[in-house]
């Protein structure tokens, strides 16, 4: 939040940049220091302008971990960032490369200028941890892929931090999985070795994400407000039916169908059976009054903690790929999450009936 004052009358100005609260997760997951609060965007609505400005902000170095890249205005900013001398590192995941040409397009031109780019170990299904480091300064933990769809018609989130034991965490974990990568056409190693994990308010797959957001689900007692694109984990699923048994008031909004063509139809109707409120968004593309598409991965506890990430309701993402969340617990943050949740609810569909 950037204030400014002219004339005796302060204005406010909401930005991607660090908020000056101080509070930090507490009783479940403790603080380690206090470091100003995170910045929270909202796609499409912010478009590329965060990240963007966050490249545009570095001095010496760049690590990006990413599933799909083939945005040609971030390609543009991390070339002009290769070229004023920042090292530029992005690992991109090895499935996603080998199946798309935009992004193998695209790929070939960052490396052209200048910038270093590795396919993800093949160890890992999928390596779909979706962050952008900024010299030791700042990370951004984010829901979105990095392809034009993200900036208009579809539902994300990221959030901007400053808080040095993450930036730590999340620089470890990236130069391990570097060292384990290897540009596009070199072998990558059988294994990739997860560094040691000390920050209990991020969630690492598949280190920890799953017995994280069980807990996380297991704390709600009053509500859950969940976003998710996929759903296709019987654990956790199992989880927010024991929840909402137990008195919470859980809503999701997740897609029918996905645009990759995964069908959601039958653990929406195992959870609307349970007594969880399904609503969903449209699989293509949105007309209207129809909220976008709904690809962040959020779940939000009794209005006080947020979670946040590249993590679905989804098994293999929660136990075998490479992923990355951050649980939240600053107000401001958690506010805007919980509005932006109403107003697609409101505007999300009624998933069809169950077929007998």
């Amino acid at each position: 939040m950037i204030r400014n004052r002219k004339r005796g009358v302060r204005q406010i100005q909401p930005s991607g940049e660090m908020l000056e609260d101080r509070r930090l997760p507490s009783g479940l997951y403790p603080a380690l220091a206090p470091p100003p609060a995170p910045g929270l965007f909202i796609e499409p609505t912010a478009g590329r302008a965060p990240i963007i400005h966050a490249i545009d902000s570095a001095r010496s170095q760049i690590r990006l971990g990413i599933c799909n890249i083939s945005d040609p205005g971030i390609g543009s900013a991390l070339i002009a960032a290769a070229g004023r001398g920042v090292h530029v590192q992005v690992i991109v995941d090895q499935a996603d490369y080998h199946a798309k040409t935009a992004e193998q397009a695209l790929v070939a031109h960052l490396i052209a200028g200048g910038v270093s780019v590795h396919l993800s170990n093949s160890m890992f299904p999928q390596s779909f941890e979706k962050d952008l480091i900024i010299d030791q300064r700042r990370v951004l933990i984010m829901t979105m892929c990095l392809i034009p769809q993200t900036f208009t018609d579809t539902r994300d989130y990221g959030v901007v931090l400053a808080n040095p034991a993450v930036i730590r965490e999340t620089t470890a974990v990236f130069n391990k999985d570097w060292a384990y990568s290897a540009p596009p056409g070199q072998p990558t190693p059988a294994f990739n070795p997860t560094p040691a994990l000390h920050v209990p308010y991020l969630i690492w797959g598949p280190t920890n994400a799953n017995a994280q957001l069980s807990r996380l689900i297991q704390s709600a007692r009053s509500s859950l407000l969940i976003t998710t694109e996929l759903l296709d984990d019987l654990y956790l699923e199992s989880q927010i039916i024991a929840a909402a048994q137990r008195g919470v008031r859980v809503r999701i909004i997740t897609p029918l169908t996905t645009r990759e063509g995964t069908d959601n139809s039958q653990a929406i109707h195992l959870l609307e059976a349970n007594g969880v409120q399904v609503r969903i968004t449209p699989t293509l593309y949105p007309m209207g009054s129809e909220p976008p598409y709904m690809h962040a991965k959020s779940i939000i506890v009794d209005g006080k903690v947020a979670y946040l990430g590249s993590i679905d309701i989804q098994t293999t993402e929660a136990t075998q790929d490479r992923e990355l969340g951050v649980i939240l617990s600053q107000h401001l943050v958690v506010s805007r999450m919980t509005m932006q949740f109403q107003r697609d609810w409101k505007t999300a569909l009624e998933p069809p009936p169950a077929v007998s």
